[in-house]
């Protein structure tokens, strides 16, 4: 029986919005650092703690979905950033 690997993939951040200040640049900027340095994943949403802690409640909302991971302001529905799966 053939053996069965684990898909890995690279995570990709795409920011959708103007950072409001100064502060929120840079953790973007430190958003970006992360991507960039993660090794491939069997699933991006593991990164999800990291991100919590980079953008916290309650200025923040971080969550998953399938296969990607959202960020948005608490007070703005739009969505700030998401990262993906790139395959």
């Amino acid at each position: 029986m053939p053996q069965i690997l684990p898909v890995t993939t690279l995570p990709r951040l795409a920011v959708e919005q103007t950072p409001l200040d100064a502060a929120e640049a840079d953790r973007l900027a430190r958003l970006g650092q992360l991507i960039e340095e993660a090794a491939p994943l069997p699933d991006v949403r593991s990164l999800a703690p990291a991100i919590r802690e980079l953008f916290p409640t309650p200025a923040y909302q971080v969550g998953c979905g399938g296969a990607h991971i959202w960020l948005h302001r608490t007070d703005d529905p739009s969505r700030l950033a998401i990262i993906l799966e790139d395959r």
